[in-house]
C-alpha cells in the first residue's frame, strides 16, 4: 500500500488526507462550511477565486508527512509537492524553506509556469505564430513588410486576418517609424477560452489553463463570440482532467 500523505485544512487548520497536486484546500468537514442562501460555501468561493486570479496559488499544493513530526513545534514536516521527498539542509536536518525534492523535473518555476494563465496565454500565442508562420509571411508579403519582422505579426485563427502578435513590446525592441504605423492599425491579438470561464466548475475549472481550450482571435471575431453568449448562455460541458494529467 502506498503512504499516504496530508494537507492542512484552510479553515480548520486540521491535516487531512490529500493527494499530489490536487487543488483541494479544506478538509470534508470545512469545504461546505459557511454556505446559505446568499453565501457560497469555503470551497465554492475557492474555485471563484481561481476564476477571478486565473492562477493557483503554489502554497495550495503544500503537503505534509504526518510521519515526520516536527521538533519542538507542534506540526509536521512538508515535503516535496511532487513525490513526498524528505525537504532536507546539507546537514541532513529539515528544511522549512524547501518545498521541492533535488529531482529537476520537481520545480516551482514549471507549476507556476501552468497555472497561472498570464504565462500559458502567451505561451499559446507564440505557438499559433509558430504553426502559422508560412501564412503569416503570405500576409507580410501583400502589405510589403519584410519577413525579417515576423515576431511583430500572428494571424486570427477563426478568420485568418493578420493581426498584431501584442500588445506592448520592450523598448529596445519596439517598432519604429513606417513599421509601427503599420502595425498600429491592426488588431490586438486576443487569447479566448472556448468554454468560458464563467461556466466553470470545481470539476473541470482547469479548463483555464487548457491550451485544448484557448483560441486565439482578433477584435472582430473575439466580439462576435461574446456577443453569441450573451445572446445564448453557454451549456458547460463536462470535461474533468485531473491536475496530474499536466505533467
Amino acid at each position: 500500500m502506498s503512504k499516504q500523505f496530508y494537507k492542512r485544512c484552510g479553515d480548520c487548520w486540521q491535516y487531512f488526507p490529500a493527494e499530489f497536486l490536487s487543488i483541494q484546500i479544506y478538509c470534508d468537514k470545512c469545504k461546505n462550511k459557511g454556505k446559505t442562501e446568499k453565501r457560497p460555501s469555503n470551497q465554492e468561493r475557492y474555485i471563484n477565486r481561481i476564476k477571478r486570479a486565473r492562477f493557483i496559488r503554489l502554497s495550495n499544493f503544500d503537503i505534509y508527512d504526518l510521519e515526520r513530526p516536527l521538533k519542538d513545534i507542534k506540526g509536521f514536516e512538508r515535503v516535496c509537492r511532487y513525490c513526498g521527498e524528505p525537504l532536507k539542509k546539507v546537514d541532513g536536518s529539515y528544511s522549512s524553506g524547501k518545498r521541492y525534492c533535488k529531482n529537476k523535473e520537481h520545480n516551482g518555476d514549471d507549476l507556476f509556469e501552468k497555472f497561472n494563465w498570464s504565462y500559458v496565454s502567451s505561451f499559446y500565442a507564440f505557438e499559433i505564430q509558430k504553426e502559422f508562420k508560412k501564412k503569416i509571411i503570405e500576409k507580410m508579403d501583400k502589405i510589403k513588410v519584410s519577413k525579417d519582422y515576423f515576431s511583430y505579426f500572428t494571424v486570427c485563427e477563426e478568420c485568418g486576418d493578420l493581426c498584431r502578435a501584442r500588445e506592448r513590446w520592450h523598448k529596445h525592441y519596439a517598432p519604429s517609424g513606417l513599421l509601427h504605423s503599420i502595425i498600429d492599425k491592426l488588431d490586438v491579438i486576443n487569447v479566448h477560452h472556448i468554454q468560458p470561464v464563467y461556466t466553470l466548475i470545481e470539476e473541470n475549472i482547469l479548463l483555464i489553463f487548457d491550451k485544448k481550450n484557448f483560441i486565439c482571435l482578433c477584435k472582430t471575431c473575439h466580439g462576435k463570440r461574446h456577443r453569441k453568449k450573451a445572446e445564448a448562455p453557454f451549456k458547460y460541458k463536462h470535461e474533468y482532467k485531473a491536475l496530474t494529467s499536466w505533467f
